[in-house]
C-alpha cells in the first residue's frame, strides 16, 4: 500500500519575499493519518530543497492543532515529534524555520517534502509522505547602488570605450553574469559587425578578460567572477571596449 498525501501543504514567508534574505518560513499541512508520539516512535520530516539555505537558520518550531510539539534542525532536514495522546488525523502541523536564507536568484525552488514515520523493531515505516509539495519563489531582487558610467570621449557621435562601476547589493555566483542595457534609439548604439572586448577591471574577486555578448540592445557579460562567486556589498567595474 502506498502511503497517504499531506494535503494543505503550504509554504509561506509572509512579507519577505528578497532574494538571499534571512526569512521566517512557515510551514502547515494537515495530516492524513495519525502522527504516532515518541513512545511509539513517531517522527515527521520536512526535506528543505537545495535552493534555500537550513544552515542560516537560527531554530525552529512547530504545533500540532495549536500545542506546542519538539522541533529540531538537521540540514537539510527538520524533524517533528511529539508526546501527545490522541488520534491526530485530519490534524493540522505547523513548523516554523527561524532565519533560513531564500534562494540567491528569483528562480524557483525544488519541492519541499513531508514524510511521517514509525519504527518497529529497528525498521521504518511510512504513515504519510508528499515527495511534491509546495515550491518558493524570491520575488524581490536586490539593489545594484552607486552605479555610474564613465565614456573615454566625449563628442558627440564618436566611438568611446566605457567603463561602469557598481555596488551589488547580494553576491554574485561563480557562473552568474550581468546585463548592460544599452539606451535605446537615438542614444548610444554600437554598430553591426563592431567586435566587443570586456574586462572586469576592479573588484575584491581578481581582475580578468570577460566573455561579452550583445543581443539587440542587451550586452551580456558571462561568469563575471571567478569560483569563489562574488561577495555581498563589492564594489565592481567592468569595461567595454
Amino acid at each position: 500500500l502506498e502511503p497517504a498525501e499531506f494535503t494543505n501543504f503550504t509554504v509561506s514567508t509572509g512579507t519577505c519575499l528578497e532574494v538571499y534574505s534571512l526569512c521566517q518560513f512557515v510551514i502547515s499541512a494537515t495530516l492524513s493519518n495519525t502522527l504516532p508520539s515518541t513512545t511509539q516512535s513517531g517522527l515527521l520530516v520536512l526535506t528543505t530543497p537545495t535552493e534555500v539555505d537550513l544552515a542560516t537558520a537560527t531554530g525552529c518550531s512547530a504545533t500540532l492543532d495549536g500545542t506546542a510539539i519538539g522541533c529540531t534542525l538537521s540540514d537539510p532536514e527538520v524533524h517533528v515529534s511529539h508526546t501527545l495522546t490522541g488520534n491526530f488525523k485530519n490534524s493540522t502541523v505547523v513548523i516554523t524555520i527561524e532565519n533560513m536564507r531564500t534562494p540567491n536568484s528569483n528562480r524557483e525552488t525544488g519541492s519541499f517534502t513531508l514524510v511521517s514515520s514509525l519504527q518497529i523493531s529497528a525498521t521504518q515505516y511510512l504513515i504519510s509522505r508528499s515527495l511534491t509539495g509546495p515550491k518558493f519563489t524570491a520575488t524581490q531582487l536586490g539593489e545594484i547602488s552607486t552605479a555610474t558610467v564613465v565614456r573615454s570621449e566625449t563628442l558627440v557621435g564618436a566611438s568611446a570605450n566605457f567603463n561602469f562601476a557598481f555596488t551589488i547589493e547580494h553576491p554574485i555566483p561563480n557562473q552568474g553574469g550581468l546585463s548592460i542595457v544599452i539606451p535605446s534609439t537615438n542614444q548610444a548604439t554600437i554598430p553591426d559587425g563592431v567586435t566587443l572586448a570586456c574586462g572586469l577591471i576592479e573588484g575584491s574577486i581578481k581582475v580578468k578578460d570577460l566573455t561579452c555578448t550583445l543581443t539587440g540592445k542587451s550586452l551580456f557579460l558571462e561568469e563575471i567572477c571567478n569560483s569563489s562567486g562574488c561577495p555581498a556589498g563589492d564594489s565592481l567595474k567592468v569595461s567595454v571596449t
